[in-house]
């Protein structure tokens, strides 16, 4: 077929060319906006979790039956502050509960949110790093307005840490099914103190502990956790060597493993 001759036969030309460019245009345009908008698989707005679900899961208990000090309350918040910022990875959920003496008050937690990540390792053709930033910075902000349940004025009477940890297992994670790592972070005293027991005037001694029916009572599952105790040193005398081995022992037969003890200081 011969080509078009003349002024008409290259505008005919020239409009096909066009109709073409535009229409490969368009087309990438779409693709583009499709990858982007759907291929990016932003996580929930709600939770900030990935669409698909959690890559880990730190529960985080708070002991707030003893007021801090000074140089406890700002060790605390530094401490937090790694761990939300630092130690709980993208996708990863972080859930905080509070010890109080009213179980009954404190038994949903008071954050429980997943890191969306910040965006820095999001590609900007395909991933809209923007959308993670925002989330990130919603996460945070989220974080910062349930620090004021970390202190209370006033001593309490009780210090329910078993029966918490209890509900750690039920409404923390036994409440999402999440197939990644399990960690719990303690920040405690690790006094139990109630009716049935207290380590302010019984023996701390887990052997014998574990013969009573008050353990039966509050023992929980708290399989392939892993566990971190932070020590608030309230009761030096009491907080020793044969405290933490109580804990390790306990944590070792609800199916968990303890592997750090360390201090919070003041």
């Amino acid at each position: 077929m011969r080509e078009p001759k003349g002024p008409g036969g290259r505008r005919k030309k020239d409009i096909i060319y066009a109709i073409v460019l535009i229409s490969l245009t368009v087309f990438i345009v779409i693709g583009a906006s499709y990858l982007y908008f759907q291929g990016s698989n932003p996580p929930n707005p709600e939770s900030f979790c990935p669409q698909s679900g959690a890559l880990g899961h730190v529960v985080v208990l708070i002991d707030r039956t003893t007021p801090l000090n000074f140089i406890q309350q700002k060790s605390l918040y530094t401490y937090m502050d790694e761990i939300v910022k630092k130690r709980v990875n993208a996708g990863e959920q972080l859930t905080i509960f509070v010890i109080d003496e009213d179980i009954t008050k404190f038994s949903e937690p008071i954050f429980d949110k997943c890191n969306p990540g910040d965006g820095s390792t999001k590609s900007p053709w395909t991933e809209a790093p923007e959308k993670y930033a925002k989330l990130y910075k919603n996460f945070l902000k989220e974080f910062k307005e349930i620090e004021y349940f970390f202190d209370s004025p006033q001593p309490r009477q009780f210090s329910p840490i078993m029966e918490m940890l209890q509900i750690a297992s039920i409404d923390g994670f036994g409440k999402h099914s999440i197939k990644g790592g399990k960690k719990l972070i303690i920040i405690s005293d690790m006094l139990h103190n109630t009716l049935m027991y207290s380590q302010y005037k019984d023996k701390i001694d887990f052997q014998q502990f574990k013969q009573t029916d008050y353990f039966k009572k509050v023992r929980t599952n708290l399989a392939d956790v892993e566990v971190e105790i932070a020590y608030l040193m309230h009761s030096p005398s009491l907080q020793n060597r044969g405290h933490a081995k109580f804990w390790e022992d306990y944590f070792k037969e609800m199916g968990a493993r303890l592997t750090t003890v360390q201090l919070i200081q003041g």
